[in-house]
């Protein structure tokens, strides 16, 4: 029941096949799946999933932090077998994500937090996870079906910085520390964000009802970090 909300994949069991896990956003819950489709584990524990992701490998077997839409945070081991995060310091959490970084990332995900009045908090995540920092974002819900989160290496020589898409048109571009924060408002409502690295700059891509829109990103400089 319910539509599906995220199915990130990967090799969870430590086989080394590829598997897809899928978060519904009915009572369904999570399933895990083969790429034939059979259904290998599900936990229906959880329930009306908004997004989950899954963490580095440990010993090749990896877990999955699922994201619910009351708030709570649960992880799912290899097996589907569900238990609380050992800290997440009460924060509620509606939705998380990873950010593809290299294992030794220390702050590999962002949580999204909903509050009275639409408020929308980011809240800068440790592997545990234990929030490090937070960043209060633009109120609402985007109209268009954006992945409204997203990461990309911006500066030479830096782990990737996060990419959050506001539902005024804003993008808010956030360092893994929290220590450095920026935003610009696009002009139109946002439907696509990217980024990455050109030669030795930056880019920033976002698309919308105007069409697709570049920047090229320098640090600027007399910048310290």
């Amino acid at each position: 029941d319910g539509g599906v909300h995220d199915q990130p994949a990967g090799a969870l069991d430590g086989d080394g096949q590829l598997e897809l896990a899928v978060g519904f956003s009915g009572k369904t819950g999570v399933q895990c799946l083969a790429l034939d489709g059979k259904v290998k584990w599900e936990n229906s524990e959880v329930s009306h999933v908004f997004s989950l992701v899954a963490t580095e490998p440990n010993e090749g077997r990896r877990t999955l932090l699922v994201a619910c839409g009351n708030g709570t945070m649960r992880l799912l081991d290899h097996a589907g077998a569900s238990a609380a995060p050992e800290t997440n310091d009460g924060q509620l959490l509606h939705h998380v994500f990873g950010g593809d970084d290299e294992p030794s990332a220390t702050l590999p995900y962002v949580g999204i937090a909903y509050g009275a009045g639409g408020q929308r908090l980011a809240v800068g995540l440790t592997r545990d996870p234990e929030p490090q920092w937070r960043y209060d974002l633009p109120g609402g819900s985007c109209a268009s079906q954006i992945r409204f989160v997203s990461s990309a290496q911006l500066l030479a020589g830096a782990e990737r910085q996060w990419l959050i898409a506001g539902a005024d048109g804003s993008l808010h571009i956030i360092s893994r520390d929290g220590q450095f924060n920026d935003y610009f408002h696009t002009g139109q409502e946002l439907a696509g964000i990217a980024g990455g690295r050109a030669g030795k700059h930056g880019v920033l891509v976002v698309s919308g009802k105007r069409g697709i829109r570049a920047w090229k990103v320098l640090p600027p400089a007399t910048a310290s970090r």
